[in-house]
């Protein structure tokens, strides 16, 4: 998996780059967001609200048109993009106590650590949603590859635009 993750990543380099740009690594930002449709981004061509910094991310990078949600609600997609599993085998199959059916397995292969292993920095901010710590140990989203997290590990929590409570 780790030499498809870096192959992939060779790929994305544009035909004619010289091979020294070629090994730096390219940034790679991804943004999930719960409820954002494809017009809904300047990018895409929406017009009555601004979104002038993900328009400049996308201008100087990639744009992806064929990109589907792995699930139909938080938890499951998230799980999907994680793990890279279909909803078919994925281990969660929809939002619910998050401790009993959206935690991440801490042993399973992960995307960020996949990026970690090729020598990337991680980080996650946001609402995470794949399984809560309820003990004094890291956050949950640490111990799937990610250097870094700040947000609201439960999807409950972070399913209002404030959340009313202090993150954990």
């Amino acid at each position: 998996m780790k030499n498809t993750l870096l192959l992939s990543l060779v790929c994305l380099a544009p035909l004619g780059t010289p091979p020294a740009a070629l090994a730096a690594p390219p940034n790679v930002v991804y943004i999930l967001a719960d409820d954002l449709g494809y017009g809904d981004l300047g990018c895409y061509g929406q017009q009555k609200l601004k979104t002038p910094h993900i328009d400049r991310l996308a201008a100087e990078g990639m744009r992806f048109t064929d990109h589907y949600s792995g699930n139909t609600v938080c938890s499951p997609s998230r799980a999907n993009l994680m793990t890279g599993q279909h909803p078919g085998r994925v281990h969660c199959r929809g939002n619910g106590d998050e401790n009993r059916v959206a935690a991440l397995d801490p042993t399973m292969t992960t995307l960020p650590r996949l990026f970690k292993n090729a020598g990337y920095a991680t980080g996650a901010f946001g609402k995470w949603g794949l399984g809560i710590t309820v003990d004094p140990g890291p956050p949950n989203p640490l111990t799937h590859g990610f250097d870094r997290f700040s947000g609201w590990k439960s999807q409950a929590i972070a399913h209002t635009y404030y959340p009313d409570q202090h993150r954990p």
